[in-house]
């Protein structure tokens, strides 16, 4: 039991970063393209 517990833990703390690194990836894709379409407009 002790085990099966741990390694629901592991994997969500691994789903949790999985999210984490998304939603990163997400705010620096938009980050980018707003800085395109502001280059663009100028």
């Amino acid at each position: 039991l002790k085990s099966q517990i741990s390694q629901q833990k592991i994997k969500v703390s691994h789903w949790k970063d999985k999210k984490e690194r998304k939603k990163l990836l997400k705010s620096q894709n938009n980050n980018q393209s707003n800085l395109r379409k502001d280059n663009e407009n100028e």
